[in-house]
């Protein structure tokens, strides 16, 4: 190993240093030398030094890094010289302990510091200042000169070397490898660098598959044999390993010493068994890069000493080693991308001369310099020949034209290059080849091409074209097979189809060179066979000997057969990237080795392209079938969500879109008729007419239609069935016919079927989809049946309804007239002259005697109901019908009276003498209590009885609502004339009472006169006033009384007369004087009473009137209470308003208190509060004999709904109205 140190002159060194000595009285002196490539101090020369007299100077050497080494460290780098003095530290010129040191730097000036001066000075002997200048004069002058004078020598020599090894690198990457493998180059240049590089070890790793492999490994003695195989991942990461590491980053890797052994990326655990000293010191690695692309690495170990061993403290240099070794792997880059392209080359090579393709290369003037096997075979050897012969003619272009316009189109183009144009060369036979041309102007002018024989293309693009305008399978497969037969020796090919059913693989279109073969069976298994292997593994084969396939393989069905290909017919499905397989397409032949590859890429095309096909007819076919289910479910949609749906108009909708749409070869509807329970065909489409007729079974029938609506499911037939009919099936001949009956059931109910079907000649069942078609046509017709009967319904509906709107319209306005009938005679006429009004001319009606508690007939419409009235005489108790249905409260519909439950025998009997089969008896119940029966006549009616139950109901419910009506007013008529006897009664007794009153009040008066003339004590007259006012009172109600007689009313006149309302008001206020003053109430007449005009009225009656409501207001006031009377003239009326603070009446009671004998709900909490209800009614009666009208208005006084319960405080107030000008009431 060659020292970076300087070769120094030792006499003249030894001189120097030992003047120095003696001048400075020193113990002794060395030199330290500087080493940059080590970056060290190293022991030279000195004076007793047993290291430099034994030779083992290079032993002799301290880090800069030492802490006895930083102070010359530090001088060199300031150029001063240092004194140590009591210095504990040891010097490396011995080891003894001194008790001080001098350094002195030795340094070029300019320049980088050469070394160190190190002097040991004696104890008892300090150096004086004169000795460190002389010391600092003798290292600048003399040992500094001699050590830059050597330098200079030492630098010439290291650059001679540099020269020396880059020389030699050279050498290696121009080296020529002639008749060597790669792996001989690459073994060449890593030994070269190994002895180049002076390294223990020097490796090449190239990339391979993401990895760092060892390719080849040299050491100074020569090829290195690792006995493991070393690959790394090309990956980074803490203790990932070196190797790794480096090839990751791809960058020059340069460390040794500590640097290595601290790497973080260094794995502890791999062994460096691959170096023969077990020790990594040193490492070098330079990337082998092609652009950006990592190839591999070159790395050196351990950089060798002088004595040929791996240096413990140096590394390699990035002045020498690295230059070096970025020649070396230039070369290696060079030798692998070389080595690639040669073997491209001969792959090309080999590819030109085995391709069938014809490749031509010619001379600059067109003269045919090489051509291919496949070339010659195509159109002869034409080798010394111009291609501008071979170009044929046309009536357009010569064949130089043609040829000259080949290579302007390629000079044209920017990389000179012609590709895919289609032209024709002459075959050696003279036929015109259509070619697709590929060619390229080569460096000297001349061209190479290859070119590509388009006739079997065309053909089979041809076919293409022809079987996608091919919707038949069968004619698909044949035009394949025919295909096949164009290849030389093929005896036959045909197509096996996989048949998902049968899980088989069936034969089809066989084309054979003898044209009455046949196949000698339908189908074999799927894994039966070459073909089965082929179909179940998707490799095609081409077997050029099928006897010697193992005889699982091959199972023989004709028997010339010797060589086979058999290749899948698979359509891939990019959108869905999943495959559909359909079966294998196989063509053999009678001649061993009968198939060339050519031939067997032809027959794969052929197989792509049935793929295509059959997958294109499949779809076509699909397609076709989805089209006609979507207009077979259009047909039936428009059908059903029409403006007005019909269920025969559904029905034939249905039968049009399976016979004319989806091809079904006949088909029927049938009803339901859930009245008379039986089913029956009502439509068909090319069903005998006959078959119709008879067609119509009890639903309870041994019959499949009736078995269909039973069990509401689906039936299929493909012969004879226990469920059918044998007289029906035998006659029709339906065993001709595989079939379906498919129920339409909507809402639980099933509406009718639908049979359609096909003849077994035609095919053999029905598929799964065209069922599921069927069903979602049924779907599609229940919905539209459900729709039509739901409209048909809602009309009906609609209808009835009006028609009930109108007989209830006119039955209610009837009920107005009967309300207001006065005997029961006129009611019951009234009655049923209404029922007729609205169609129910015949009944009766029966009422309770409550006197007897018998049911008694009373009026009749109808000749034969009349006779019934008198014998109608029923006991409420008895078992008669019409007690029934009053003790039940319930109406009772009677269709037929002869067979009827509820009639009794004698009831029967009689109705039917009468002539009556039905009836609708309701009850007539007021609140609970029964006022009789209304019987309605339903006889001449026989369509009203058959109707639904429902609609039926709805009829009779107008007639009950009227009957209710009946019941109201039949009561109300009793009502009135048991009032009207009893205000008669009232009356008359009032009349007696009231003359004794008059005698009474006659002889208070003539008493109060004598008192009067007697004494004229106030007391007396306080006590005869209350007499008088009592009495008064009596007279009023007596008055009220008499005026409840409407026989009295008719005979009261009213006397007419001007007058002024305030003299009415004033009377009758002072009336009720004492009565107010005992409640604390006081009257309030305003001055408004007093301005209103006069006015003709009775002045008895108003009197009455004005009386009655001042006692209204005086019994219902509050205690402490004002009354206020106000009054006002509108300019037609005048108006007079009665005021009273109380109890309040409640807005429900406003007409209810105008009512004989009614008064209002509220009720004073505190007291009770006497009346009769009668004071009201006389008041409104009065006033409106004078043409005018009383209202009543009650609020209450405070807003908090909690104090107006509680204290039931209201303003209540009573309006008089009365007409200036007098109106007849």
């Amino acid at each position: 190993m060659s020292s970076g140190l300087l070769q120094l002159d030792g006499h003249l060194v030894k001189e120097i240093i030992d003047s120095v000595v003696r001048i400075t009285q020193a113990d002794r002196a060395c030199i330290l030398q500087y080493d940059p490539a080590a970056q060290r101090l190293r022991c030279r020369y000195g004076t007793e030094c047993s290291c430099y007299h034994e030779g083992f100077y290079p032993l002799c050497e301290s880090p800069l890094t030492d802490s006895s080494c930083n102070q010359p460290e530090n001088s060199s780098a300031n150029g001063t010289a240092t004194a140590l003095h009591d210095s504990s530290a040891t010097a490396n010129t011995g080891g003894d302990r001194v008790s001080s040191q001098m350094l002195i730097p030795l340094k070029r000036s300019p320049g980088s510091p050469l070394g160190m001066l190190i002097l040991a000075l004696r104890p008892a002997t300090p150096l004086p200042q004169w000795g460190l200048e002389v010391v600092s004069a003798v290292a600048e002058e003399l040992c500094t000169l001699v050590l830059r004078e050597s330098q200079k020598h030492a630098d010439s020599a290291r650059m001679i070397r540099k020269l020396g090894l880059l020389s030699e690198a050279h050498n290696v990457l121009l080296a020529e490898f002639e008749n060597k493998s790669l792996e001989q180059k690459l073994d060449h240049v890593v030994a070269k660098a190994a002895e180049i590089l002076e390294a223990e070890l020097c490796s090449l790793w190239l990339v391979r598959d993401g990895q760092i492999c060892l390719e080849t490994s040299y050491s100074q003695e020569g090829r290195a044999f690792i006995k493991r195989k070393l690959a790394y991942p090309i990956v980074d990461g803490p203790q990932i390993g070196m190797t790794s590491h480096i090839a990751f980053h791809k960058k020059v890797f340069n460390a040794y010493g500590e640097a290595i052994d601290h790497h973080p990326a260094r794995n502890p655990e791999k062994p460096v068994d691959f170096l023969a000293s077990q020790k990594m010191y040193s490492e070098l690695a330079y990337p082998i890069l092609d652009g950006e692309k990592l190839l591999g690495f070159l790395f050196a170990y351990n950089k060798l000493d002088a004595a040929h061993q791996p240096s413990a403290n140096g590394g390699f240099s990035e002045e020498f080693d690295e230059p070096i070794m970025k020649i070396l792997t230039t070369k290696l880059r060079i030798s692998i991308k070389n080595a690639l392209l040669m073997k491209k080359l001969r792959d090309y090579e080999s590819i030109v001369e085995s391709t069938p393709d014809p490749v031509v290369m010619c001379a600059r003037n067109g003269d045919i310099s090489y051509m291919n096997p496949g070339a010659k075979n195509l159109f002869g050897d034409l080798v010394g020949t111009n291609v501008v012969e071979r170009y044929p003619a046309s009536e357009l272009q010569t064949g130089e034209d043609k040829a000259k316009e080949i290579r302007m189109l390629a000079r044209r183009s920017k990389d000179h290059r012609l590709k895919n144009f289609e032209t024709e060369f002459l075959s050696k036979s003279g036929e015109r080849i259509p070619l697709s041309l590929s060619a390229s102007i080569l460096p000297d002018g001349g061209t190479v091409g290859i070119a590509k024989d388009l006739r079997e293309i065309k053909a089979v693009l041809a076919m293409g074209q022809a079987l996608l305008s091919t919707h038949n399978v069968e004619e698909i497969l044949r035009q394949i097979t025919a295909v096949c037969l164009r290849l030389p020796k093929c005896k036959r090919a045909y197509f096996k189809h996989y048949d998902e059913k049968t899980d088989r693989l069936v034969f089809h279109a066989l084309s054979s060179k003898d044209p009455h073969e046949q196949f000698p069976q339908n189908s074999t298994p799927k894994h039966q066979g070459l073909s089965g292997y082929v179909f179940e593994t998707q490799e095609p084969v081409n077997s050029a000997d099928v006897t010697a396939l193992p005889a699982d393989r091959y199972h023989a069905l004709f028997g010339d057969v010797k060589s086979e290909v058999v290749v899948p017919i698979t359509y891939f499905d990019k959108e869905l990237n999943g495959s559909h397989t359909l079966g294998v397409l196989c063509v053999d032949s009678s001649e061993l080795d009968a198939f060339s590859s050519n031939d067997f890429d032809f027959v794969k095309t052929l197989a792509n392209q049935a793929a295509v096909a059959l997958e294109n007819a499949n779809l076509i076919v699909s397609k076709n079938k989805i089209i006609a289910k979507l207009r077979a479910f259009d047909r039936v949609q428009q059908a059903a969500t029409g403006k007005d749906p019909d269920f025969m108009q559904i029905c034939a909708s249905v039968l049009d879109a399976v016979v004319y749409e989806l091809g079904f070869d006949y088909a029927t509807m049938s009803k339901v008729d859930h009245a008379q329970h039986r089913i029956g065909t009502v439509d068909g489409r090319n069903a005998p007419e006959e078959f119709l007729k008879l067609a119509w079974h009890s639903l309870d029938s041994k019959d499949i239609q009736s078995w269909v609506v039973r069990h509401r499911s689906t039936a299929e037939l493909s012969g004879w069935d226990e469920r059918l009919d044998r007289e029906i099936y035998e006659k029709f001949d339906h065993q001709r016919f595989v079939r379906v009956i498919i129920p339409i059931v909507a809402r639980g109910e099933v509406l009718g079927t639908l049979e359609t079907g096909y003849e077994k000649s035609r095919k053999s069942e029905i598929a799964p989809d065209e069922k599921e078609t069927l069903e979602r046509l049924v779907n599609l017709a229940r919905i539209g049946i459900e729709q039509a009967t739901l409209l048909k319904k809602m009309k009906e509906d609609l209808a009835l309804r009006t028609e009930l709107e109108m007989q209830l319209d006119a039955l209610n306005q009837a009920s107005l007239e009967i309300l207001n009938a006065t005997t029961e005679k006129e009611a019951m006429e009234d009655i049923f002259a209404s029922l007729k009004s609205i169609g129910y001319a015949q009944g009766m009606l029966s009422l309770v005697n409550e006197a007897t508690g018998m049911l008694e007939g009373k009026y009749a419409a109808g000749e034969n109901w009349k006779a019934l009235v008198g014998p109608t005489h029923y006991d409420l108790k008895s078992r008669n019908v019409l007690a029934q249905a009053i003790r039940t409260k319930s109406p009772i519909s009677i269709q037929d009276c002869a067979s009827d439950p509820n009639c009794d025998p004698a009831f029967r009997e009689l109705m039917k003498k009468s002539g009556i089969t039905a009836q609708y008896i309701i009850p007539l119940i007021v609140k609970g209590k029964a006022i009789g029966t209304l019987q309605i006549g339903l006889s001449d009616k026989p369509e009203l009885v058959r109707e639904e139950e429902a609609i039926f109901r709805k009829r009779m419910k107008v007639v009950e609502t009227f009957a209710c009506q009946v019941a109201v007013a039949i009561r109300n008529i009793r009502d009135i004339i048991t009032i009207d006897r009893l205000e008669s009664n009232i009356a008359e007794t009032a009349h007696e009472f009231r003359s004794p009153l008059h005698n009474i009040m006659a002889q208070v008066g003539g008493l109060k006169d004598f008192l009067e003339q007697s004494r004229s004590d106030k007391l007396i007259d306080q006590y005869v006033g209350v007499i008088e006012e009592e009495i008064l009172r009596a007279k009023r109600q007596m008055d009220n009384t008499l005026l409840l007689s409407e026989r009295t009313r008719e005979k009261l006149e009213y006397v007419l007369k001007p007058g002024a309302l305030q003299e009415v008001i004033e009377f009758c206020t002072s009336a009720y004087n004492m009565r107010a003053l005992e409640r604390g109430l006081r009257f309030v007449i305003k001055d408004n009473v007093k301005r209103l005009p006069r006015i003709a009225f009775d002045r008895d009656r108003m009197e009455q009137a004005f009386t009655n409501l001042i006692d209204n207001a005086v019994k219902y006031s509050h205690f402490n209470q004002l009354i206020v009377i106000n009054g006002f003239d509108d300019g037609a009326n005048l108006n007079v308003e009665i005021t009273n603070r109380g109890l309040g009446i409640p807005v429900s009671d406003y007409e209810v208190i105008f009512k004989s004998f009614s008064r209002s709900k509220v009720r004073d909490k505190r007291r009770y509060i006497s009346g009769t209800g009668l004071g009201l009614k006389i008041c409104r009666e009065i006033i409106q004999r004078h043409g005018g009208e009383v209202h009543v208005k009650s609020e209450p006084c405070s807003k908090n709904p909690v104090k107006v319960k509680e204290f039931q405080d209201f303003l209540t107030t009573f309006r008089i109205t009365l007409p200036k000008t007098r109106r007849e009431h």
